[in-house]
């Protein structure tokens, strides 16, 4: 324990020298609260659209159960066939983890304004909450190294310094 206790009072020394690195972990750390908030708003969003759609496609599904072949079945179970499977569904949709064709297209079996509705929540997702949050994340950690003591202080003498050289360079002028 005391070898561990040694340990982590070494890294915070050199934490304190590689000021970069600590005013990242700090901005980081004081994110946690919005990243909280965050998260939960864009699971609310996933959330409501995936009752939309599991509900649209059991629907579909119980509806036309004789004229849907095995392959179209598959295909829309495989994305929309219960909640959570919807909710992963959409959340890859937005973070890249899967082709959006690759899910409108059983959503065009059901209909064309569910096809409308995954392209609006493709568009409120992807263009308008994401980049608000890392608006927030980015307003958050700028106000986060604006309140850091010491790198307040080191901006000051850094101003200092180009000051004093502005006026060594006048007087040296005159």
């Amino acid at each position: 324990r005391l070898l561990l206790i040694a340990r982590i009072l070494q890294f915070t020394r050199l934490m304190s020298f590689a000021r970069a690195l600590r005013t990242m972990v700090h901005q980081l750390l004081s994110t946690f609260n919005s990243l909280f908030w965050a998260v939960l708003l864009l699971m609310m969003i996933i959330y409501l659209f995936a009752i939309l759609f599991t509900q649209a496609v059991t629907a579909h599904a119980h509806d036309m159960i004789e004229d849907i072949s095995p392959e179209e079945m598959q295909s829309l179970l495989e994305h929309w066939s219960s909640i959570p499977v919807s909710m992963l569904s959409l959340y890859m949709s937005i973070t890249g983890g899967i082709n959006w064709r690759d899910i409108i297209q059983p959503l065009n079996e059901v209909g064309a304004v569910y096809t409308a509705v995954f392209i609006g929540y493709i568009t409120l997702a992807q263009f308008a909450v994401l980049n608000i949050l890392t608006g927030v994340f980015c307003q958050n950690a700028i106000e986060s190294a604006a309140q850091d003591p010491e790198l307040v202080t080191q901006h000051m003498v850094q101003q200092r310094e180009t000051l004093v050289k502005r006026l060594e360079t006048l007087f040296s002028e005159i």
